[in-house]
């Protein structure tokens, strides 16, 4: 084995108060001397004639020229050229026995107390071995006994999302029986509306603004034809539609002839998730159902609250759909002087709309009133306009 590097004591140093040999070599013999016939003759042990000393952290090489002698306690080295030794142990407070891994104790037969006190190891001499210990199996611990409760196929209930209320009225409905109309709330501002925009889109309202501004710009884009969707991106569906009426298939010379618009909804499945979060509040009935004219307008020059004589008229309001066949309904015109008269020509008979032809024979101002059977009874509305030709 290898030696550390030589140090320079001589001859005067003093060796460690507690020393043990771990190995020597003999010059003559080749055989290595016993730990056991140093350790305790080393203890006193002194250098004689010059000898050199190696030293490590925990053990020193003790090198003794050939033909020296090394006295100690009355025993005699001869010839031996080469002798590990290592310090004793040192004992401190609170130490581990690194044989059975616990701290020592005091009547441990291994312990050597003095200035300082140390430890014996296996290979020193005096060194009783340690009872070897019996394993102490763990005590398994019992868990607590619990009865459970018996399982019962309980079906979790869904989540729902809060209800919003969504508050309407009846009213009879002008084809018999009762329908309802929503109750409408406040209007709401443009730059709520787009604050509330902005907030579910995590953007600003004015990137909120620019978006509905541009998306409305492209659908009235019609220069190619306009276009259309069925579903866009689940949500909407927008198309555009016409109306309108003459008597003549090429009286329609404008967009407005033929009620040209767009229509906007939201697709069936936005609806239909949409009324699954809410619930109905009934604000109560509204009052009698009666037929109601806003306007009527000659279909000869388009003038409102004029006629020509046997010519088309259009009739505009609400609750107008009515029986032609039955004479007691229908549009009567009353002149200022003379017997009120119906209507007998009529097209077009919708819920807010007709068209009908003023009798030939009228002339003058003229008061029309309006009858039809509404939930099995006849009720009536009077134009207060009268109309002129």
């Amino acid at each position: 084995m290898g030696l550390p590097a030589q140090g320079s004591v001589n001859s005067s140093s003093r060796w460690p108060d507690e020393v043990r040999v771990v190995g020597a070599r003999s010059h003559e013999t080749q055989t290595g001397f016993t730990t056991s016939s140093f350790s305790a003759s080393l203890r006193l042990a002194g250098v004689v004639g010059g000898a050199g000393i190696w030293r490590s952290p925990q053990c020193c090489w003790l090198g003794v020229e050939e033909n020296k002698s090394c006295l100690g306690a009355g025993f005699l080295l001869k010839c031996c050229s080469l002798i590990l030794i290592q310090t004793m142990k040192p004992l401190h407070w609170d130490a581990i026995n690194p044989i059975t891994g616990t701290p020592f104790t005091w009547d441990d037969p291994n312990l050597r107390w003095g200035s300082p006190s140390y430890y014996l190891e296996p290979d020193d001499a005096g060194f009783v071995p340690y009872a070897t210990p019996v394993p102490v199996p763990p005590v398994k611990k019992k868990k607590p006994f619990h009865r459970r409760a018996k399982l019962t196929n309980i079906e979790p209930t869904p989540t729902k999302p809060a209800m919003s209320a969504f508050k309407y009225n009846t009213r009879q409905g002008s084809q018999g029986g009762y329908t309802t109309s929503a109750v409408k709330d406040q209007p709401i501002g443009d730059t709520e509306l787009l604050t509330h925009i902005a907030t579910d889109a995590a953007t600003t309202p004015q990137i909120a603004e620019a978006v509905l501004r541009g998306f409305v710009h492209h659908i009235t884009h019609c220069s190619a034809g306009c276009i259309y969707s069925n579903n866009f991106l689940g949500l909407l569906r927008f198309f555009p539609t016409s109306g309108g009426s003459s008597p003549d298939p090429d009286g329609f010379q404008n967009a407005a002839d033929i009620n040209a618009d767009i229509a906007i909804t939201l697709t069936a499945d936005v609806i239909r998730t949409w009324q699954e979060t809410l619930t109905l509040e009934h604000m109560g009935e509204l009052g009698r159902v009666l037929p109601n004219i806003d306007s009527i307008i000659s279909q000869a020059n388009g003038a409102l609250n004029k006629y020509t004589p046997g010519d088309l008229i259009q009739i505009r309001g609400n609750n107008l759909k009515f029986d032609r066949a039955d004479v007691q309904q229908g549009l009567f015109l009353k002149p200022a002087a003379g017997a009120e008269v119906r209507c007998t020509a009529y097209s077009d008979i919708e819920p807010q709309t007709f068209t009908a032809i003023v009798p030939a024979a009228l002339s003058g101002p003229l008061t029309a009133r309006m009858v039809a059977k509404i939930n099995g009874s006849l009720r009536t509305f009077t134009y207060g306009t009268p109309v002129t030709e």
